[in-house]
């Protein structure tokens, strides 16, 4: 499902699960397509594929947000 422009949710991901995934993404040395990257940011595993499948969009819409 995608969220329309100013929501807090795009593809079934909330702003916190894409700054969960962002904070393991920025400070580990793990391949981020790995299997248990979600259990490290604490997202779904639904959560995970919809981030890698929609990364860019994801990073343009919450790139600024705190």
């Amino acid at each position: 499902m995608r969220g329309d422009a100013m929501a807090d949710e795009l593809y079934g991901v909330t702003k916190k699960a894409w700054k969960d995934y962002e904070y393991i993404r920025q400070g580990a040395r793990i391949n981020m397509n790995s299997s248990y990257v979600h259990a490290l940011a604490g997202i779904t595993r639904e959560q995970h594929g919809a981030i890698l499948k929609h990364y860019s969009e994801m990073a343009e819409k919450w790139k600024d947000t705190p």
